[in-house]
């Protein structure tokens, strides 16, 4: 539920709940680390404010070097495919 319609003064059928398809533009502020507000358009005057995260979870861990799916020094694409793509920036289309 959004921020600005949480307060019980609220109607329930007033109030702004989070769907992923209802939205189409997302921003996040490093200066408010758990909210993001999301638009129905590009830049639109309407921008409920939405929580990330249980305002009781302290921090987000990250994982481990060792946890990751690919470790830092290595990189998840074939040498031939780095090859073309070094090619492609040579000569643009």
């Amino acid at each position: 539920m959004s921020e600005e319609t949480k307060p019980k003064e609220i109607p329930r059928d007033k109030k702004v709940n989070f769907l992923s398809i209802k939205f189409m533009h997302y921003a996040y502020s490093s200066q408010f680390k758990s909210q993001i507000v999301a638009r129905s358009f590009i830049d639109s005057l309407v921008t409920p404010t939405f929580r990330l995260r249980h305002p009781g979870i302290k921090e987000v861990r990250h994982p481990k070097e060792e946890e990751m799916a690919y470790p830092l020094c290595k990189v998840p694409i074939k040498p031939a495919k780095i090859k073309d793509t070094e090619i492609d920036a040579v000569y643009p289309h």
